[in-house]
């Protein structure tokens, strides 16, 4: 996760100060990164297990834990400075309506950096391993 935000620091994208949404949270390592970098943080995931985790893993610092899916983000439009989303795409039911309702709850001028799976590489990045 470090190295997702070094790369978008590097192209001048500083999330300090932003309110950010991590879209399928998972256990919250990118959330974790994104709040040690002051950013204000919503963590989204439709799992209650998972959500449970991230209250627990992010319990000490100021943040939010969402219950939704990307079809239909639970938040006003104009809502987020950024939002991050990293190996989501590929477990949702209608990744065009994720990418509209991404676009709905972003503030004019923000921005979306999203990483989802290239079946046809080499390599499985959910367990960094080589396809066999």
């Amino acid at each position: 996760m470090k190295n997702v935000l070094d790369e978008l620091r590097e192209e001048g994208r500083v999330v300090s100060g932003l309110r950010v949404l991590d879209l399928g949270a998972g256990l919250g390592a990118l959330s974790k990164e994104l709040m040690v970098r002051g950013a204000r943080v919503v963590s989204m995931e439709p799992g209650e297990t998972w959500r449970s985790v991230l209250r627990r893993r992010l319990g000490q610092e100021p943040h939010e834990v969402a219950a939704g899916v990307g079809e239909h983000l639970p938040f006003a439009d104009n809502t987020f400075d950024a939002i991050l989303s990293l190996q989501v795409l590929e477990h949702v039911k209608e990744p065009a309506a994720v990418m509209r309702e991404a676009i709905r709850v972003l503030k004019p001028g923000g921005w979306f950096y999203m990483v989802c799976e290239n079946y046809l590489s080499f390599r499985e990045n959910h367990y960094q391993v080589f396809w066999l």
